[in-house]
């Protein structure tokens, strides 16, 4: 008499050709040290980072019948832990230190963009919820622990689809969520006292909104380095507008289609192109209250860097292979803070640069030389270039 195991041990072999993995998402979690990627075939990948090895593919997570439509860590970038969401609405929350599924719903939602606020609910306790936005009206707050729907940030005015939102946590601000809807439409929700508010009702709405002459909004982005400004990055422009009456301080026209953006220094800022180009631009200091800089003698932003990669197609464009961009900022062996710009294609290949710190002795030298600095990447790598060293 034989005794049957219930134990099931799956094994996958793979041929001499990786398997697909075009990403069409990228996070960054614990401070650099893992990179998640998300395809259009359903997989994620986390990627292991570090100076001897570079960028190594550590775990494949099957967890999606569908294509990976946003990813996001629970709380701050340090976070071991991360969401997941495809077409079909299914969310996952993942715990990167072994690649398990902690917890698995589904939405009557499609989510784009998700991004956490953490806050302090007593003295000795923090909640963290996520934020989310996609094809439906308005913001879906959700539970970061067991992804449950807590309640929703919604309109009066103009309801509509939120194309990008950013949260605003900074000193002498209150708390807050900014969006632009489809059709241009500006909205603040403050977060103050937001566990009081929640108590009562399960919709908040916003606290003001403004229209704007803008549409296709991709992203946005507000950071402390300039606390008086916000970034927009459409298809066809990037703007700064003052970020207390959203009136625009400098307007600039793209001659390629803008993905993503964001604030780098007091004055200037780097945008993602859809060739795969990041620029990096010097903004006209007469134009921005909280500029100091020195560079009062520039009348229009310019190109001072330029971000460009050695693989071929992170630095092409077709319609199959759309980049995906992301930037952290990370605290390196001396505490000091850095900024790094990932950059990945629909061929899965990820690539890391470093952002100069010294970025005034960059733009001085670009002023004499009338050139761009061309920055290359720290690692590059590819689930391509992985199969062939380990063949």
């Amino acid at each position: 008499m034989t005794e049957r195991s219930d134990l099931i041990i799956p094994v996958i072999l793979w041929g001499s050709e990786p398997p697909k993995h075009k990403i069409s998402q990228i996070i960054v979690i614990q401070n650099g040290s893992i990179i998640v990627t998300g395809s259009t075939e359903g997989q994620i990948i986390q990627w292991k980072v570090g100076n001897k090895n570079g960028i190594v593919a550590n775990i494949m997570l099957i967890g999606h019948e569908t294509a990976i439509t946003c990813l996001a860590p629970t709380s701050s970038s340090d976070s071991t832990k991360y969401v997941s969401s495809c077409r079909k609405g299914y969310l996952r929350l993942w715990d990167s230190t072994d690649g398990s599924s902690i917890e698995a719903v589904q939405h009557p939602f499609i989510h784009h963009k998700i991004i956490p606020y953490t806050f302090q609910d007593s003295s000795t306790h923090s909640i963290s919820h996520l934020y989310c936005i996609g094809d439906y009206p308005d913001i879906v707050v959700i539970d970061a622990n067991d992804l449950n729907i807590l309640f929703t940030l919604s309109s009066r005015i103009e309801p509509d689809w939120i194309n990008a939102i950013t949260v605003i946590n900074q000193q002498n601000f209150q708390d807050s969520i900014i969006g632009i809807s489809i059709s241009g439409m500006i909205k603040v929700w403050s977060l103050s006292d937001i566990s009081s508010k929640t108590d009562h009702q399960n919709i908040i709405y916003e606290d003001e909104s403004k229209s704007l002459p803008i549409k296709n909004v991709k992203a946005l982005s507000a950071s402390n380095l300039n606390p008086k400004i916000l970034l927009i990055i459409s298809s066809s422009t990037w703007q700064i507008l003052d970020i207390n009456n959203f009136n625009p301080l400098i307007i600039s026209e793209c001659s390629i289609e803008a993905v993503d953006g964001v604030i780098i220094d007091a004055d200037k800022i780097a945008v993602g192109f859809i060739d795969g180009t990041i620029a990096l631009f010097q903004l006209p200091q007469q134009r921005l209250s909280a500029s100091n800089s020195g560079h009062s003698n520039v009348d229009h932003p310019f190109v001072f860097g330029l971000l460009k990669s050695s693989e071929p197609s992170l630095n092409s464009y077709n319609f199959n292979s759309f980049p995906s961009f992301c930037f952290s900022v990370q605290k390196d062996s001396a505490k000091n803070a850095e900024i790094f710009a990932y950059r990945t294609d629909a061929n899965g290949s990820i690539d890391i640069t470093t952002i100069p710190d010294n970025l005034d002795s960059v733009v001085k030298e670009v002023q004499k030389s009338k050139m761009p600095t061309i920055i290359k990447p720290n690692f590059q790598q590819s689930l391509k270039k992985v199969w062939k060293n380990n063949k």
